[in-house]
């Protein structure tokens, strides 16, 4: 009979998802065993749900993510809509959206990450500050 130390390291294997014969190598025991501790103990079940727990801290942590992005975006916009309110520029919030958009995809690099910059900031409001003289020379 096998000690509870070994069945609990041949647990975290297999909630790993090493296969049985990985795990047999590694605790030292026969892959037959392993399989009957599966079915014996539940360990498929146990596997199932440790992987569903991990997908959902995984979402939820994902969710924050965005969360504060959208967050970071929407004081990046407030933030250059204030500078443009002070340098009397008034521009739409779909045409802010665009330029903000713009800044994402051709200023910056796409390895780096989704947060606004005060430089980014000034990229921006020279950005509107273009757009906005384009549209008063076309009368727009």
């Amino acid at each position: 009979m096998k000690s509870q130390k070994t069945k609990q390291k041949a647990l975290e294997l297999y909630i790993n998802n090493i296969s049985t014969e990985k795990i047999a190598k590694e605790v030292n025991v026969s892959r037959d065993s392993i399989e009957k501790w599966v079915k014996k103990f539940g360990w498929k079940e146990i596997r199932e749900k440790s992987i569903q727990k991990s997908a959902e801290k995984s979402t939820d942590k994902f969710s924050k993510i965005i969360d504060n992005q959208l967050e970071i975006g929407h004081l990046a916009q407030e933030e250059l809509k204030r500078r443009l309110k002070e340098d009397s520029i008034n521009i739409k919030d779909p045409d802010l959206i665009r330029i903000m958009s713009h800044n994402l995809e051709v200023v910056r690099p796409k390895s780096q990450n989704f947060n606004f910059t005060k430089n980014e900031t000034n990229v921006n409001l020279e950005l509107a500050k273009m757009l906005n003289a384009t549209r008063e020379g076309e009368g727009l």
